[in-house]
């Protein structure tokens, strides 16, 4: 593929040593051209001065306008957009789009490629500024050594490779603006739960909610309900908060989920609905109910073994085609990046360890809250009085760490521990990291997939 010439660098230092791939730039623009959506799960984020050539920064600055302002991008939307600006022969036109897709490759190499060249183009732009520096600190004849090391230690600190020319700080003075909207907000609205919740109201008044940044574990041992836990957060924050939920569901399959959530939100059977027995009421509550999941912003991705690269990716996506995200649901730890049972505890532990760390930076990084189902090892059920630990988490103690919130579900009655309802469940907050700990008891319904408070029961 021909390259268009660069005439839009001017600095110090020879352009023939400066970092640069023409190759890779080209392959990057190739594959965003043929498939658009791969623009999201590139990693990192490149901007349009991070390509060397003139004609590619042209090209892929338009893109990023466009995607920007809500636009497809294709080879003749971007086309018309960079004949409608006047840069149709600087970026080499329609022959050269032409050229770029006909010799794309896959998408799948996209973050090496976009990796490779941000780390070029910060090596260009530190040899630029040394450049500047050095032609700087020859002017500089009066200037001491101690100012002059100042003067470079400043522009050298300005480069920063993961956000150049952001600041990762924030002022006092910003902060304090945002409290006070929150501390009002509060105060208007003295009894509403700020952030994701359960609907369950004693529950949801102990945590105030699941909130934008939180990594929120919740354990429990297998058949225990974790997951019908998990699906009616899910549901009462996308039916009842109208925010948009996103659910990774890595072993149960899209069919089962949406059958819990129309028994959960219906009060019909989930035994009645796989069957599809239903009497004439119950057909019509179906119908009902059918029109108040299909106006939900309810997601559900049921790919099976997921890597946290891909999760993030297709997290990421979501938010950018719907704008925000008001919960994720990770439904489970243990089974994200599987390798098998060949590998040790030690290794097993410490992906483990990653894999949550990896969760709490993507909850951050989209403001949304992440609820990520993890499984209590068998510890608990060899101690006399079975309640869990935050030493039971199984397998890694980074997940305690790392979580905002750990909650865990267990039933004494299942052991014979204590009389009542069978179906009587406890939900424990064993660790909140802004805000009380404490436990409330609820009846699980497994019939229709509800938590229903004991004494409210209430309706949601």
């Amino acid at each position: 593929m021909n390259e268009i010439p660069n005439d839009s660098i001017n600095s110090s230092y020879s352009e023939t040593l400066a970092p640069k791939s023409t190759e890779i730039e080209q392959a990057i623009l190739g594959a965003l051209l043929s498939n658009p959506e791969s623009f999201y799960l590139m990693e990192p984020t490149l901007t349009p001065e991070d390509f060397y050539s003139h004609a590619n920064r042209l090209i892929y600055g338009e893109m990023v306008s466009m995607i920007n302002s809500g636009q497809q991008t294709d080879l003749l939307t971007v086309f018309d957009r960079l004949r409608a600006d006047g840069k149709e022969k600087e970026s080499g036109g329609l022959p050269y789009l032409n050229n770029l897709i006909e010799s794309s490759s896959s998408s799948v190499n996209l973050s090496q490629y976009a990796a490779i060249l941000r780390d070029k183009s910060l090596k260009r732009l530190l040899l630029q500024t040394i450049a500047r520096l050095e032609a700087e600190i020859g002017q500089r004849k009066t200037a001491s050594a101690v100012q002059l090391i100042d003067t470079v230690q400043a522009e050298i600190l300005k480069i920063n490779p993961d956000e150049e020319g952001k600041s990762g700080f924030t002022s006092a003075n910003q902060m304090l603006d945002k409290l006070t909207e929150s501390m009002l907000d509060a105060v208007n609205a003295p009894d509403k739960i700020q952030g994701a919740e359960s609907g369950i109201e004693e529950f949801d008044l102990l945590t105030n909610g699941f909130k934008p940044g939180q990594l929120i574990v919740l354990a429990a041992r297998p058949s225990v309900g974790k997951t019908a836990f998990a699906l009616q957060v899910a549901r009462y924050t996308a039916t009842v908060r109208s925010l948009p939920v996103a659910i990774f569901s890595i072993e149960m399959g899209k069919e089962e989920i949406i059958k819990r959530l129309v028994s959960a939100q219906s009060r019909i059977d989930i035994s009645a609905i796989e069957s599809g027995q239903l009497s004439a009421p119950q057909w019509r509550t179906y119908y009902e109910t059918m029109e108040v999941l299909k106006k939900a912003a309810l997601f559900v991705d049921d790919s099976g073994l997921i890597n946290l690269y891909r999760l993030k990716s297709k997290a990421r996506q979501l938010k950018a085609r719907l704008g925000k995200l008001g919960l994720i649901v990770v439904d489970y730890l243990q089974l994200i990046d599987d390798e098998g049972d060949t590998e040790s505890q030690e290794n097993r532990a410490m992906k483990l360890g990653a894999l949550s760390r990896g969760l709490k930076l993507l909850a951050k990084e989209l403001s949304c809250p992440i609820l990520l189902l993890s499984q209590l090892n068998r510890n608990v059920e060899n101690r006399p009085s079975r309640k869990p630990m935050l030493s039971d988490l199984r397998e890694s103690g980074a997940i305690e760490q790392d979580a905002d919130m750990v909650i865990f579900l267990y039933s004494l009655a299942k052991y014979g521990l204590e009389p009542g309802d069978s179906r009587t469940v406890y939900i424990e907050l064993a660790k909140n990291r802004n805000g009380a700990v404490g436990q409330t008891s609820v009846i699980f319904d497994g019939e229709h997939q509800r938590f229903e408070e004991i004494n409210a029961w209430k309706q949601i």
